[in-house]
This record gives C-alpha cells, structure tokens and sequence, in this order.
C-alpha cells in the first residue's frame, strides 16, 4: 500500500509504533501506555507486601527465616523491647538447655534485650519422678546457674520446696483419679505440677522487682531445649496479649511449656495459673474431666476472660487476655523436654525430630551429635 506516492516504511514487530496501531480487544485497560503501567505498578506493590506469604526454603538464611516469621509491619520495626526470660522448673541440664536458648531465641531476636529472672528450690539437689522414670536426677545448683548466666543480665530467687510442700497437704487420691489422663498422675505428680506453678510464680514476681522497666515477659522452663529459631513480635504488642504455640495435642488445650506475655497484664494472669487457679479448680466439687494441666490452662483463661468481661470496668484487672496461637510454617517454639540421665522425651522427639516411634525416651547425645553434623 502506498501514501501519496511513497512507500510505507516496515515497522519492527517489536516496535512501539506497531503496537500503538493494533486494537487490543480483550484488554481494553492496556490500549495507552498509562494504564499499562499502573497495571506493572500494582503488581509490583502487591507482591511486595505480600512477600511474607512465599513458603519459607528450606536453606533460606537467619535473616530470611524471620522475614517470613513475622508480619509485614516487623520488617520496619525500630523500637528495640526489653524482654525478661522467667525460667522455672528443674534446671536439668542446663548448660546445654540455655546453649538452645542463647541460640535459637536470643541470637533469633538481636533488636530485644533479654533479662533473666530463674527460680530454684535451694533444698532439693536431686530430682525423682516415676511419672517419667526419673530417679535420683542430679539438679544444677544456684552457684551453676549463676556461672553459667554470667553474661547475662540474670537473677536468681530460691526458695524451700519443704515449706511449700506443707501447703499441699491437702492434696488426696480422690483429687486424682478419674481426673488426670495418661500416663497414671498420682498424688505425688500433681504436687509437682503445683511445684513448677509456684516456681513460675516466684520467678515472674522477681523479674517485676528485678526489672520494673521491662515490656514483656517469656515464660519457659529450665529443663527443655528449644530446637529452632523462634522469633518475637515486637510490634503492635498491647500488654494484655499473650502468645503461645499452637502445636498443642488437643484443640481444647493450651501449651503450657512456653508463653510470650506483651506486659504485666497477660503476664501476671498466666504467672498464677498453675499456683493459684489449678488449685481452686482441684479442690472444687465440679465434674469437669480436666485431664492434663494444658487442659486447665485452657479452662482457665477463657474462665478468667469470661468473668472480666462481666465485671465492672473498676476491678483490679479490666482487661481480658487476648491469646495468640502462633502458627508457622516451621512450627514456632518446638521444644524438647529434658528427662534424667540426658534422655529427650519421646512424644517430643516423635513430634518435631522424628516421625517414628522408638518405644522409649531418646538418647540427648544422640540428637546433639546429630544437630552438630
């Protein structure tokens, strides 16, 4: 075809011009090159914030692994948050159960500032519980702990199991049976899990003398590893917000091992649920089938939340707690409890090691050995 004599010249395939002469049918918003680009635009910032949404690989770097971890908002965080660590329990192993720690929370966290508030029964050096087939369990002492915290900003508070134990005489068989689940509780096990209630409790109430100025509290016991980096929200944290793990056994349960509390709101309800609320629950007439502690825990901050709401705005504690199952790709705070004589307990291994049953607790040596390699 000709134009007033001369020759049209041939027009690249890739050409603008060649592009701007066809009529786009199916694609009206792409005829002008404006449209074209807000379309590239929005793309773009779509993937950009939802890039947290990408599955995490499995040779992704620290940094990558808490991008994918946290909300979006975490990335922009430049508040740093003062955190205290309130250990409780049996210190069994220690040293290689705050090499974890040091390891997959505090290293996993490097804008917090961690504290360390530690409970210890000063008159019990070895530890027997047949429940998990412990007997005669060497425990660290007060001068371990402290040498082995000795670059951290740690306290140490003590306190006497005897005189604890005589208020837990009430304690009979009938609170017992029918009530707790397998493996067989006895009197002697429910009054380890009030032990470890009022060793959390006394911890938690020296971390708030020790360290006034603190905006969160971690609750963890002095006898598990945690096996993976666990990262922290930091943002958009109200003091009545407390995070847990959701990798519990039973929908109506809560893990009861671990808890980030965002202030002394969420922390001290939690702090006196094992010392004060189960023990109300025990000793009570009521038919429920508690189970297990992470039952009761459960039990007890709906309970709680649901008698706050009902109350007046002027009681002592007016808000409620707002629970948050953390829920992870890579399962957030997997953690190992530590049994006597350096074994791991089985469900735990069986749940975030290894899928198969090996009838009997696991050789810790073994697992170390194996995470070194």
């Amino acid at each position: 075809m000709r134009l007033s004599g001369r020759p049209v010249p041939k027009v690249p395939r890739w050409s603008y011009l060649r592009r701007r002469r066809q009529r786009v049918g199916r694609l009206p918003c792409l005829r002008t090159s404006k449209s074209y680009v807000g379309l590239c635009v929005a793309v773009a910032l779509f993937l950009y914030y939802h890039q947290d949404l990408r599955p995490p690989r499995s040779d992704q770097s620290l940094s990558a692994l808490r991008a994918s971890q946290t909300p979006r908002d975490r990335k922009h965080a430049t508040v740093v948050k003062s955190i205290v660590m309130v250990l409780f329990g049996v210190p069994k192993e220690f040293p290689t159960v705050w090499r974890f720690y040091r390891n997959n929370l505090m290293d996993a966290n490097p804008e917090i500032h961690f504290s360390v508030a530690i409970h210890l029964y000063s008159d019990i050096q070895v530890l027997t519980n047949l429940k998990n087939n412990e007997t005669s369990v060497a425990i660290a002492s007060a001068d371990d702990i402290r040498a082995i915290l000795s670059n951290t900003n740690a306290t140490v508070v003590q306190s006497s199991q005897l005189e604890y134990d005589q208020s837990l005489t009430w304690i009979r068989p009938e609170h017992v049976v029918g009530r707790m689940k397998a493996p067989p509780w006895t009197v002697d096990t429910m009054k380890n899990m009030f032990r470890q209630g009022n060793s959390m409790l006394l911890a938690y109430q020296e971390a708030v003398r020790s360290f006034p100025d603190a905006d969160g509290y971690l609750f963890a016991r002095s006898d598990t590893l945690l096996i993976r980096p666990t990262v922290l929200q930091t943002r958009n944290v109200q003091a009545n917000d407390l995070y847990l793990p959701s990798w519990q056994v039973f929908k109506d349960e809560y893990v009861d091992r671990f808890a980030y509390a965002g202030g002394q709101a969420a922390a001290s309800v939690y702090a006196e649920s094992k010392a004060i609320a189960f023990a109300e629950y025990i000793r009570s007439d009521r038919d429920d089938f508690w189970r297990c502690s992470e039952r009761l825990l459960r039990i007890y901050i709906e309970e709680y939340n649901n008698n706050t709401s009902r109350s007046n705005s002027g009681s002592d504690r007016p808000f409620t707690v707002s629970v948050h199952l953390e829920s992870r790709k890579l399962k957030w705070a997997p953690l190992l409890r530590v049994r006597g004589g350096g074994m791991l307990n089985e469900r735990d291994y069986h749940d975030f090691v290894d899928k198969k049953w090996s009838g009997a607790d696991y050789p810790m040596a073994d697992f170390l050995s194996r995470k070194t390699q």
